[in-house]
């Protein structure tokens, strides 16, 4: 996701504001976690999805398809 940050950032990729929003927040979220934890990507219809901390439950970012 830092990758695909740095794209964003560099003009590489130019996705919509909110899925730029999104990629920065769930950066943010994942830096400080250990690589060794474990995240849910559950893939909604039309593109959406939910990045879940399996330790806790707790939501770290959610694409909503537009």
């Amino acid at each position: 996701m830092t990758i695909r940050l740095g794209m964003q950032e560099d003009g590489v990729t130019n996705p919509s504001a909110s899925i730029k929003a999104v990629t920065k927040t769930l950066v943010e979220k994942l830096t400080p976690l250990n690589p060794k934890e474990k995240i849910d990507v559950i893939l909604g219809g039309g593109g959406s999805a939910k990045y879940i901390l399996v330790s806790t439950g707790e939501v770290l970012a959610e694409i909503i398809n537009e």
